[in-house]
């Protein structure tokens, strides 16, 4: 057996001190070297998701001006100059024309809900249901109108012009969001106004906003 006091000596003896130091400065050594791979990680990590946002607004920029790009185009060819159909040859072939000019515009139906942000106040079956009383009784206002053929024809074709122009309106944003809900979600705020009794023509056209949509 080894006494205390060998083992005394032993543990004060140079050779010893300096291994305990050795083993001191490694261990020191080490836990400098844990905490740089630490701070390593940890600005890794903070550039890696600086990057990841950089690239994400960056992203989000491009996608942004490639949609005012495609509206500026959008907007560009809804303002050029038409070409103007001819006149219907008949009555029936105006009212063909009618028909197809129902159909074009409820298939914009969608597309006018989730631009002017009007699916949380409105449907598409009430809009078309709403399109489509409109547009029979302007149908039944020309039918009485004239019992000649080629003047309703003509009376239609005008409609129909008309419609065309608020349906490119209405796809350039010419519109409001309020204008399509009093015009074919709430119809009764236009019947209160245009209701009125003892008004002169010019504040009963102010009042109505001095159009007459889809005529």
């Amino acid at each position: 057996q080894i006494s205390s006091r060998t083992l005394s000596r032993r543990a004060s003896s140079p050779h010893s001190r300096a291994r305990r130091s050795t083993r001191a400065r490694r261990a020191v050594d080490a836990h400098a070297r844990a905490v740089d791979v630490r701070r390593g990680r940890a600005t890794s990590e903070v550039a890696t998701t600086t990057t990841t946002t950089m690239r994400t607004k960056a992203k989000a920029l491009r996608a942004l001006m490639t949609a005012r790009r495609r509206a500026y185009a959008t907007s560009e060819a809804l303002s050029a100059a038409r070409p103007t159909e001819t006149p219907s040859a008949s009555y029936a072939e105006a009212q063909k024309r009618g028909r197809g000019f129902y159909r074009a515009v409820c298939r914009e139906v969608p597309w006018v809900l989730d631009n002017y942000a009007l699916r949380e106040v409105t449907t598409e079956t009430h809009v078309r249901r709403v399109l489509k009383d409109l547009m029979r009784a302007h149908a039944e206002k020309i039918d009485g109108a004239s019992n000649d053929d080629a003047v309703r024809a003509g009376l239609l074709d005008r409609a129909l012009m008309r419609g065309r122009e608020e349906l490119v309106a209405l796809e350039a944003h010419h519109f409001q969001r309020h204008h399509m809900i009093t015009q074919f979600v709430n119809a009764k705020c236009v019947d209160a106004v245009r209701g009125r009794d003892g008004e002169s023509a010019f504040l009963s056209e102010f009042l109505s906003g001095g159009r007459k949509e889809l005529n």
